[in-house]
């Protein structure tokens, strides 16, 4: 779950834990995190699965605004 933490310390760390989209988020990641230009799939996989574990969601209104969750939140601090 390598990837999952550093998405979520990444929104965390940007936008006060908002982010317009999935694919804005994953870019911006890449963007800040070179080295792992090679696990694209594997960072892409990670996202999906922190929406999945419910540790990061997208506000109803508007929806595609994707959010950090408590859950998420706690998932930072076990770490």
């Amino acid at each position: 779950m390598e990837f999952e933490k550093q998405i979520l310390d990444f929104l965390a760390n940007h936008n006060d834990g908002e982010y317009r989209s999935a694919p804005i988020l994953f870019a911006d990641f890449i963007k800040a995190h070179v080295e792992y230009i090679d696990y694209q799939r594997q960072i892409n996989e990670a996202l999906n699965r922190c929406f999945e574990l419910g540790y990061i969601k997208n506000r109803e209104s508007p929806s595609y605004f994707i959010y950090l969750t408590e859950l998420g939140r706690a998932e930072l601090l076990e770490a």
